[in-house]
C-alpha cells in the first residue's frame, strides 16, 4: 500500500521555475513520486503567471495552490491583511510567512483533512513551512515530520545582523534561530543539503540521526565549449535579490574601476536587474566613456582601430534564455558575495561549465573545492584584481582551473544517490541512523 506525502510548499514546482530552490523543489517532489511508492498531495503558494506552467496533475500528484496576482485588489488585500507581519519588529515568523500567505495555507490544510487526508509523512520544504509544524501537528499528530531546509535561514540571518548591526536585525536573527531550532528538533528528520548546514545544526544541539545530508539540484553545463576572451569577467544570477546586487556594486566600487582601465570588461547576466544596480552601470560607463579615450591612449597596446570603437566596461544583459555563451567568453567568474547561506547555485553550475571561479568564505561554503586547484579563494578587492591578472597572463593555469572545477563537480553532488538514501528513510519510518 502506498503511503500518503502531504507536501507544502512557500513556492510550487515546475520545470521551467527559474529560482534554485523551485529548481530544487521541482526534482526532489518527482524523483519521489516517479518511484510509484507514495501518493502525494501538494500544497503551496504560488503567482497566477505560473499556473499555466503547473502539471502535476498530469504527473498523479494531487495539488491545492493559491495563486497570487497582481491586481490592485489582490494586492492592497494582502497588504492589509500582512502589514502586521511587516510592520511588526517582534513578528513570530521573523517575516518568513505573511499573515495573509499563512492563512491561506491553514484553509487548504484544513480543507485538506476534511476531505478525509491523512497523511503518513508531512514534508516541510522551506523553513517557514516548519515553523507552522506545530499547528499542522495538531491536525495529524501521527504523521512523520520531514523538514527540507534548502538553507539554515537563521544563518542568513545573522549574517543580515552582523552587517547591518541594528536591533531589528539582531531581534529578527535572535527570535529566528530560536524557533528553527526549536522545530527542528521536533521534526523526525531535517534534510539540509550540504555537510556545513549539517554541522551547524548538529553544533547547535540538533542530533546527529535527526540530520540528514542531501544535496541540492542545479542545472550542469558540460556541453559548454570554452573559448574565452582573457580580459571577459562574468556574474550572473537573479539581478533582483540584494545578496546578487549588493555584490556586484562592491565589485564595480571596488575592483572595475582599476581593471576597466586595462581593458577588462564586465558582464552581469541575470533577470530583473534592480534600478540600484542599473543606476551604478550607467553612472560608471558614462564616467568611462567621458574619460576612457584619454585612457586608452595611455595603453600601447590599444590600437587606433580599437580607440574608435570604445567598448563600455560594464553589460548588463538582464533575463537571457542560456547562460552558456558567457561561459564560453568569460575568462572567470567573480561572485563577492556579502549576503546569503547555504549553496550557491551559480558557483556550481560556473564550475560545471569548467569556468574558473573566484570568491570568498560565503561564496564557497557548503562546496568542497580546493582554493588554488577548483577556485581561487578572494577576500579583499586586491585578491581579485591580481587572480584575475594571474588566470589573464596565464592561458595554462585558466585551463587548469577550468578543467579542475569540471571534474570536481562531475565527481561530486550525485543527486540521485541522494535521493535514493533519503527514500530509504521514508521506508525505514525516518530512522536515518543506518544511512550516515
Amino acid at each position: 500500500m502506498k503511503k500518503q506525502i502531504l507536501w507544502l510548499a512557500p513556492y510550487i514546482p515546475y520545470p521551467k521555475v527559474r529560482h534554485a530552490g523551485g529548481k530544487n523543489l521541482n526534482y526532489y517532489i518527482n524523483y519521489i513520486n516517479d518511484t510509484g511508492k507514495f501518493d502525494i498531495t501538494f500544497i503551496g503558494l504560488g503567482y497566477e503567471e505560473e499556473r499555466k506552467e503547473v502539471g502535476l496533475e498530469r504527473l498523479g500528484i494531487s495539488s491545492d495552490i493559491y495563486y497570487r496576482d497582481h491586481s490592485k485588489l489582490d494586492y492592497i488585500i494582502r497588504r492589509v491583511v500582512s502589514g502586521f507581519t511587516l510592520l511588526n519588529p517582534w513578528t513570530k515568523y521573523a517575516r518568513q510567512l505573511l499573515l495573509y500567505e499563512h492563512m491561506q495555507l491553514s484553509k487548504r490544510i484544513e480543507k485538506y483533512k476534511a476531505a478525509g487526508g491523512n497523511p503518513d509523512i508531512v514534508m516541510l520544504h522551506w523553513t517557514s513551512m516548519g515553523l507552522i509544524m506545530p499547528e499542522i501537528k495538531a491536525l495529524f499528530p501521527k504523521a512523520k515530520y520531514i523538514m527540507i531546509e534548502e538553507d539554515v535561514t537563521y544563518l542568513g540571518y545573522q549574517r543580515k545582523y552582523e552587517t547591518f548591526g541594528t536591533n531589528q536585525w539582531k531581534r529578527f536573527y535572535t527570535t529566528l534561530k530560536k524557533a528553527e531550532l526549536e522545530v527542528i528538533k521536533e521534526a523526525d528528520l531535517t534534510v539540509v543539503l550540504n555537510e556545513k548546514d549539517k554541522d551547524l545544526l548538529i553544533n547547535d544541539g540538533i542530533p546527529k540521526d535527526k540530520v540528514f545530508e542531501g544535496t541540492n539540484y542545479f542545472e550542469r553545463h558540460t556541453g559548454v565549449k570554452r573559448n574565452p576572451d582573457y580580459k571577459n569577467l562574468l556574474f550572473f544570477g537573479a539581478m533582483d535579490r540584494a545578496e546578487n546586487y549588493d555584490s556586484v556594486i562592491w565589485f564595480i566600487n571596488n575592483v572595475m574601476d582599476e581593471l576597466a582601465n586595462e581593458g577588462y570588461t564586465l558582464t552581469i547576466v541575470g533577470a530583473n536587474p534592480a534600478g540600484v544596480l542599473k543606476d551604478k552601470v550607467k553612472l560608471f560607463n558614462e564616467a568611462y566613456k567621458k574619460n576612457g579615450r584619454e585612457v586608452l591612449s595611455e595603453n600601447s597596446n590599444i590600437t587606433d582601430k580599437h580607440q574608435n570603437k570604445l567598448q563600455l566596461p560594464i553589460t548588463l544583459t538582464g533575463f537571457v534564455d542560456s547562460v552558456d555563451p558567457y561561459f564560453e567568453r568569460a575568462l572567470c567568474l567573480v561572485a563577492p558575495l556579502l549576503l546569503g547561506a547555504g549553496i550557491k547555485v551559480k558557483i556550481q553550475e560556473a564550475l560545471s561549465a569548467g569556468v574558473p571561479v573566484l570568491t570568498n568564505d560565503i561564496g564557497i561554503e557548503g562546496i568542497g573545492a580546493k582554493d588554488q586547484e577548483e577556485f581561487l579563494f578572494c577576500k579583499t578587492p586586491e585578491d581579485y584584481i591580481n587572480n584575475i591578472r594571474k588566470l589573464s597572463d596565464d592561458k595554462g593555469l585558466t585551463e587548469k582551473i577550468g578543467d579542475n572545477a569540471f571534474k570536481y563537480i562531475q565527481k561530486h553532488n550525485d543527486i540521485n544517490d541522494k535521493l535514493n538514501d533519503l527514500l530509504g528513510t521514508f521506508l525505514d519510518g525516518c530512522n536515518v541512523s543506518d544511512h550516515l
